[in-house]
């Protein structure tokens, strides 16, 4: 008689020791969801719980836990709490009354860009958060595999459409590449691994071998400018004039020091060290040149109204490009002042 007793205590016990609630994230969702459905007096059908944090265990409770909206008029956020052991979670939830939901209106394969033609809106009082309302965000995306009339359109089953850019012809490393040369196109990019979706600002150039047909990703150019070069080699203090110097195409990555990009730029200074051909030329390879010197003969230009005399002086001093210099014409002797325009070229005040 007393191991029968023994054998019902224990048994007891043990019933009295199984937790209220057994802890786990879909528990704490159906637990939930069933509490909304009795205190707004909804179908558990209208009501979607967004789950909680799988990193975050729900564990048992010993006691039934406590649930409420903590916030009064808002029925959006509930409050679950457990006394023994102690936490408490917050979760979102959704009640629908009735909603819009959008079908598809025919069966349709995998890879269609979606029109307003393959939709169809209905009324549905099954909703959850994977669910799409806005017409906007499905047309003119792809479908990642292939439906049946009537399926609701969800988020799972759209890829995001993005602007792709494919070449019509063969590039080679360093080659410019014109936008005018290119296919836009919409899709997925799902096979790019960095597609390019929004054209450089400025010239662009390939930094591989691209073949026709290839939709370009981030690596597949470079964006590039124009940078001024030497054609030959100028010697340290050398004027540097147009038949000296040309532009090349580089990617901005590659310029290093800050380059010059206008010849205008470099014409009338001279080199402060000596450059040989093809170098890229910087502020710091010039220096302002004395474009007139002290004993030259200098090419004076004097305007008088339409009339143009053009006459030749000797320099009475050194004129860098735009100074004020002392001529003297050597027929008469008088003394004139000019402003330096070029190497021994002044025009008169």
């Amino acid at each position: 008689m007393k191991t029968c007793i023994l054998f019902i205590t224990i048994t007891f016990s043990g019933l009295s020791q199984a937790a209220a609630f057994q802890g786990g994230h879909e528990a704490l969702i159906e637990l939930t969801r069933d509490w909304v459905a009795t205190e707004t007096n909804k179908s558990t059908e209208r009501i979607d719980i967004k789950p909680p944090d799988l990193r975050v265990p729900i564990k048992p409770c010993e006691l039934e836990p406590n649930i409420r909206f903590p916030f009064s008029g808002n029925k959006r956020t509930i409050e679950i709490q457990c006394k023994d052991p102690s936490w408490k979670r917050y979760l979102r939830v959704n009640i629908y009354d009735s909603t819009k939901l959008w079908t598809f209106s025919s069966d349709l394969r995998s890879g269609i860009k979606i029109q307003k033609s393959h939709l169809t809106q209905v009324d549905s009082a099954l909703s959850n958060s994977n669910q799409i309302h806005d017409l906007a965000e499905i047309l003119n995306r792809t479908l990642k595999k292939d439906v049946k009339q009537g399926q609701i359109v969800t988020v799972n089953l759209l890829a995001n459409t993005i602007t792709l850019y494919v070449t019509k012809e063969r590039y080679e490393p360093g080659q410019e590449i014109y936008i005018e040369d290119i296919s836009i196109v919409s899709g997925t990019g799902k096979s790019i691994q960095k597609p390019l979706n929004s054209w450089p600002t400025g010239p662009v150039t390939a930094a591989i071998s691209l073949e026709a047909g290839r939709s370009l990703s981030l690596g597949d150019i470079k964006a590039s400018n124009y940078v001024v070069v030497t054609r030959t080699t100028v010697i340290n203090g050398q004027i540097i004039t147009p038949d000296l110097v040309e532009t090349r195409l580089e990617p901005i990555k590659a310029f290093g020091a800050t380059p010059i990009r206008d010849i205008a730029a470099v014409l009338g200074l001279a080199a402060s060290r000596t450059l040989r051909k093809g170098d890229k030329i910087t502020p710091s390879d010039l220096v302002v040149a004395d474009l007139i010197k002290k004993n030259e003969r200098v090419r004076l230009k004097i305007h008088r109204g339409l009339v143009q005399i053009t006459l030749e002086a000797i320099a009475l001093e050194n004129g860098k490009m735009g100074e004020q210099v002392n001529l003297i014409n050597p027929e008469s002797g008088r003394k004139v002042q000019g402003i330096v325009t070029g190497r021994n070229q002044a025009r008169g005040l």
